[in-house]
């Protein structure tokens, strides 16, 4: 088996294409200004992720304008990126026509596999915002992807899947409690039973995913491996970092799943 064909979408044509969306997500956000989003990112940055550990700092994560609309630009195509890069370096998957994206928050992780394809799978993006699943719905329509949307959480369980299934967990076990990510767990162990392939991706911070050699342990999944890559970020994340203070220079993740 082989990584994606040569013809999925190169960075350069990526960062094009994410170019585009960004601008009209941005529209979306209006009245808010740049000097509003930054604050919004600044304030994501602060409680979301310098705070991770403190009660409620996640729940109340997207309270306001200013922090969703952070989320569904700066934050989503940072993930978006890093998606991309971790399924073209180091997925070794053929045959993958639906990705299930868990916790999919705007889509963002689930976009960025299904970009890393010649013809992208459709996307079936869980959450239980009705917010971000509008905003995905916007990003698919923008980005050229198939997307159907569903409000709810995995204590419904998944469809029944198989080998030509993707089941995706982008930065989002780490924003649940230990019963909550127990639950998760069992849903993507049931998922790899039936043949379908596996990638969770999170912070590369050890302390962001204290559970990761654990949980890599009850799916027998390689958890050695990662993404570091400094790329030509689109124009909107390198002024925003500017503004904010950040340097996002090199994308960094923690990867677990199927790899080659």
């Amino acid at each position: 088996m082989t990584p994606a064909s040569p013809e999925a979408p190169d960075l350069d044509a990526l960062v094009t294409r994410l170019d585009g969306w960004l601008e009209k997500a941005l529209e979306r956000q209006a009245p808010l200004e740049f000097r509003d989003v930054r604050k919004g990112v600044q304030a994501l940055s602060a409680r979301y992720v310098e705070r991770r550990g403190e009660r409620g700092a996640i729940s109340n994560a997207l309270d306001g304008p200013a922090r969703r609309a952070a989320f569904a630009t700066y934050y989503a195509a940072l993930h978006l990126l890093e998606a991309f890069l971790a399924t073209r370096q180091l997925c070794a998957w053929e045959g993958v026509e639906r990705i299930f994206d868990l916790g999919a928050g705007t889509g963002a992780a689930g976009f960025g596999v299904a970009l890393s394809f010649p013809r992208p799978p459709g996307v079936q993006a869980f959450d239980r915002s009705g917010w971000a699943l509008a905003e995905a719905r916007h990003a698919a329509r923008d980005l050229g992807i198939a997307v159907r949307t569903r409000k709810q959480d995995l204590s419904r369980g998944l469809p029944r899947l198989g080998p030509n299934d993707a089941v995706v967990a982008g930065w989002f076990l780490n924003e649940l409690d230990a019963a909550a990510r127990d639950r998760a767990v069992a849903q993507l162990a049931v998922a790899a039973g039936s043949g379908a392939r596996i990638l969770i991706l999170e912070p590369l911070a050890g302390a962001a995913a204290p559970w990761w050699t654990e949980v890599a342990a009850a799916l027998g999944l390689r958890a050695d491996a990662e993404v570091r890559e400094r790329i030509a970020l689109p124009g909107f994340l390198r002024d925003m970092d500017r503004a904010a203070g950040l340097d996002h220079s090199e994308l960094r993740a923690r990867v677990m799943g199927q790899l080659a």
